[in-house]
């Protein structure tokens, strides 16, 4: 028992250790799934914001360097009507204070339809021709007086080009709306460095401008190089491709306000990964901590379940046949105390029941055998005694008191319920006794002769098992038929059974539409009846089978020994 319970000890902590083992390991992958989204969740609300503001600033600054452009382009020394040259030194000093204003501007100029040129430097053209064949020029003319955003430098002036910057141009046109050249602002990409810097990239992160045309115009990995490589990552970024295959990167992308620049910020996961350690780690420790704990539980809560079961046990293997209650434990749980309750009305119940059946097998057996014994058919017992009655009538006397003792003979044996059983010999005794009132009924219409093989008399067989097969011989072999008839009744052992064979010569039931399983009853007992006692007694393999044609029939019974 001892073995018993440390069985039921360790299964219960081993389940309890497990099924706690599976709620920590799935609370904390879900608590686990749940935090790094809402880190990623709030990092990408963060860029967001990062990155929409960045925009702004960036939109506004442009937004100024454009109407400081359009303030140039409607200055009267350039808005005039008049033909005549530009007075450079009055426009010069406009373009000084402009560009003093602001440290981010790198140069101011003004370019006449003419090709006069003048800038703040005092910087001259190297050649009229190349500059109003510019593409940018060209799209400066086009523009319809809108401010245009290039990030070209401007090729045929003698001025730095080794530096990048992002040029603002505007029209110039008079009073008659008639062009009359260009107002240029060149600033310096420092503006957009100096906002993209409060944009936490991370560490490996970067940020880039592209155009409506999908060309570079920033690149914070190329912030100190003279001309900007265009980057095929970048356009796989924007168009949310394959190709770029850095895991756990965050990227957000935004347009700038009132330009076609669309800003991308591509932040590297070292942050995430940080705080996922830190996550992990702390995890860690408390599942170890609740496991823990729970190992104790599991150990505490075994004892308190097992040992009450086991003590109930110990109970339950005393209980004898006699179905005694057992006592209960008033310590133990409600749940055991419960159940040992139960368990005594389910003792009382069985062994309620037990009795009950017990009765009622034993009643039923001898309400069988007594019903099975005392079906003795009305018309057979009526017909007997109408013939006892003629044969006194005729003086028959002799035959009448044979007939009367055959009867009684028969009906004692019968109606007896002490016997299931009896020797052969004595079923054989009661079969001739009712062959003898049958040929005297008959008129001698049949004879019959009985063989007994060597041992078979004394073997003890089911009452009421050939008388039937003999009356069916009768009823519906011979008493249909004209002549005299014959019935051969033998006995013998075979392969540890008996078998008893009844034959008669009468017309046989072959072409009958009945089978053996409804044959006409003696004394209510059917063939049927007697197949199925023998089969109930001593199993599928023994019973009775028949053949049958219109020479023969021969009943066959087979009966364990």
């Amino acid at each position: 028992m001892k073995t018993m319970r440390n069985r039921f000890d360790r299964k219960i902590s081993v389940y309890f250790f497990s099924i706690s083992m599976m709620i920590v390991l799935i609370l904390s992958y879900a608590n686990y799934r749940s935090s790094v989204k809402i880190i990623k969740q709030n990092i990408e609300m963060e860029n967001s914001q990062q990155l929409k503001t960045a925009s702004l600033y960036i939109a506004s600054y442009l937004e100024k360097m454009k109407s400081l452009n359009s303030l140039l382009a409607m200055t009267p020394e350039l808005n005039s009507n008049k033909e005549r040259v530009i007075d450079e030194r009055a426009l010069k000093s406009t373009l000084d204070l402009i560009k003093s204003s602001d440290t981010i501007i790198k140069n101011i100029m003004v370019i006449t339809k003419s090709g006069q040129l003048i800038t703040h430097t005092g910087s001259v053209m190297e050649s009229k021709k190349p500059v109003l064949n510019e593409e940018w020029y060209q799209t400066a003319l086009k523009s319809n007086n809108m401010a245009q955003i290039t990030r070209e430098n401007h090729s045929g002036f003698t001025m730095n080009k080794s530096e990048r910057v992002i040029s603002l141009s505007h029209k110039i046109e008079d009073g008659n709306r008639e062009f009359q050249g260009l107002t240029i602002i060149d600033v310096s990409y420092k503006f957009i460095e100096d906002y993209i810097s409060t944009v936490n990239l991370g560490e490996n992160g970067f940020a880039f401008i592209v155009d409506e045309n999908k060309q570079l115009i920033f690149d914070s990995e190329q912030m100190n190089g003279d001309s900007l490589k265009e980057k095929a990552e970048y356009l796989a970024i924007i168009e949310d491709s394959s190709d770029f295959n850095k895991e756990d990167y965050i990227i957000s992308t935004i347009y700038v306000p009132n330009t076609n620049w669309q800003l991308t910020q591509v932040r590297s996961p070292e942050e995430i990964y940080t705080l996922n350690r830190k996550l992990i780690t702390e995890m860690l420790i408390w599942a170890f901590l609740i496991l823990l704990l729970s190992i104790f539980l599991s150990i505490f809560v075994s004892k308190k379940v097992t040992n009450p079961i086991v003590d109930l046990i110990d109970e339950m293997k005393k209980v004898n046949q006699n179905f005694s209650n057992i006592p209960v434990n008033q310590q133990a749980s409600l749940e055991i105390i419960e159940l040992t309750l139960e368990y005594n009305l389910l003792l009382d119940r069985v062994k309620k029941l037990t009795e009950t059946i017990e009765e009622k097998e034993k009643a039923k057996r001898t309400y069988e055998l007594k019903a099975l014994q005392s079906q003795i058919n009305p018309h057979f017992i009526y017909n007997t005694l109408d013939t006892i009655l003629w044969l006194v009538e005729l003086g028959e006397k002799d035959q009448a008191v044979e007939v009367i003792q055959s009867l009684g003979s028969l009906l004692r044996t019968t109606l007896s319920v002490d016997e299931d059983v009896i020797e052969l010999k004595r079923e054989i005794e009661q079969v001739k006794n009712y062959l003898n009132i049958q040929k005297i009924r008959y008129d001698d219409k049949f004879d019959y002769d009985i063989s007994l093989g060597a041992n078979t008399g004394e073997i003890l067989v089911p009452k009421l098992i050939i008388q039937p097969i003999v009356e069916n011989a009768i009823y519906h072999g011979i008493k249909t038929k004209k002549g005299q008839s014959h019935i051969q009744i033998t006995a013998s052992i075979g392969a540890e059974a008996l078998m008893i064979q009844v034959e008669d010569n009468g017309v046989g039931f072959k072409d009958k539409k009945h089978s053996n399983k409804s044959k006409p009853k003696l004394g209510g007992i059917g063939m049927a009846n007697v197949d199925q006692r023998l089969k109930i007694l001593y199993g599928d393999a023994y019973g009775l089978t028949y053949t049958s044609d219109d020479q023969l029939t021969r009943v066959t019974l087979k009966i364990k020994i």
